[in-house]
């Protein structure tokens, strides 16, 4: 229920005030009442701030939204409130103190501000408990520091030397792998078995963990190029998802059963990846299909070997109709062939035919630079 000032009468009880008299308006017009405190104090507080539970006391209580959890059982930490103490007058505030009991016996009475912030939780056991687990963590270390000497080898680490910074020694050891690398280590690391190689031990055992539950026989993780390419054919060639599938499976280019049932087979007619530049074409017919030539579909529908690796300029070459063949000197060259034999620049040779130069001109015209096709040289 809400307060007004018409609860403000004698013997009326406010948190540790009690009301008992009701002054007058003053010169400010504010009102007030005399309180008395149940620490024995009077007080003359404004009657609004009685009413809004701003004013519970002449001043001994202390301030902070934890104090309605100071109540006797309450616990924090290891700590159990027994009661409130009274204000103890310091230099420059009061304190605030109450009476706890701990786990371990032991009675204490620390401020109220440290134990509802959580600073203190215990009588002081708690924190030599701690020192005696770090005790023992430092004796270990000191173990270890014993055994971690220049020479001596763990797994795959030989100790050098011990670091140090600014004339002091640390817990750091610099050692050598067993793969030539140099790396540093924690002397803890070492002793305990935590640190074993510079890293090159973990690499081989993921290698090996891929290698074992990869696909044909591991050929995915030795061999990744050439699986790539492997299996970009088959994708574009079978997978309707694929974004590729419209130029070759939608236009019934295939892979025979014996090229896509294992990528080793592929190796064996054509070898690896020869670089990054290379890429599966389908050679001597650009139209046909990848095929080996020598399983039992292609004797069934009667095809010949079919594949190679090629750069993609050899591949531009042999794309048929794609191509534009110029008939000169006795051969038959696409324009690319021309272009480089003789030369000359693309939009040179391109513009001399638009302007209808005759073949044989248009290549041995000499350009700018010089550059032209001579035939005579080229018997030689």
């Amino acid at each position: 229920m809400k307060l007004s000032c018409k609860d403000m009468i004698p013997n009326a009880k406010f948190g540790n005030l009690t009301i008992i008299e009701r002054l007058p308006r003053d010169d400010k017009g504010v009102y007030r009442v005399i309180c008395l405190c149940a620490c024995g104090k009077k007080t003359v507080p404004c009657i609004n701030n009685i009413v809004n539970g701003n004013v519970k006391s002449c001043g001994c209580l202390p301030r902070g939204k934890f104090n309605h959890k100071i109540i006797p059982g309450v616990r924090f930490g290891r700590l159990t409130i027994i009661h409130r103490l009274p204000p103890e007058d310091g230099k420059y505030r009061k304190h605030y103190r109450i009476l706890c009991k701990c786990d371990c016996g032991k009675e204490t009475t620390p401020e109220i501000s440290c134990v509802t912030s959580g600073a203190m939780i215990s009588c002081g056991c708690y924190r030599q408990e701690n020192m005696k687990t770090m005790a023992r963590v430092k004796a270990a270390t000191a173990f270890g520091t014993g055994q971690v000497f220049p020479g001596a080898k763990f797994s795959r680490l030989t100790v050098i030397h011990r670091i140090e910074k600014d004339g002091k020694l640390t817990d750091h050891v610099a050692c050598v792998c067993d793969c030539g690398n140099k790396t540093l280590s924690e002397i803890d690391s070492l002793w305990r078995g935590l640190a074993k190689s510079c890293g090159c031990l973990q690499s081989e055992l993921l290698t090996q963990r891929n290698r074992d539950s990869g696909k044909y026989n591991g050929f995915s993780v030795d061999h990744p190029e050439t699986f790539s390419i492997w299996q970009g054919v088959i994708r574009r060639c079978f997978n309707k998802n694929s974004l590729d599938y419209q130029r070759y499976g939608a236009r019934g280019i295939t892979m025979c059963h014996y090229l896509r049932d294992n990528p080793q087979n592929l190796v064996e007619l054509v070898n690896f990846r020869p670089s990054k530049k290379h890429s599966l074409d389908r050679y001597p017919k650009n139209d046909g299909n990848y095929s080996c030539g020598k399983c039992e579909e292609c004797f069934t529908n009667n095809w010949e070997l079919n594949i190679r690796w090629a750069t993609y300029r050899e591949q531009s070459l042999n794309r048929g109709d794609y191509n534009v063949q110029i008939s000169a000197f006795g051969m038959i060259k696409t324009k690319s062939q021309w272009i480089e034999v003789s030369g000359l620049s693309w939009s040179t040779f391109h513009n001399r035919l638009k302007r209808n130069w005759p073949i044989e001109k248009a290549l041995t015209t000499p350009d700018k630079k010089g550059n032209c096709y001579h035939p005579e040289r080229q018997a030689i």
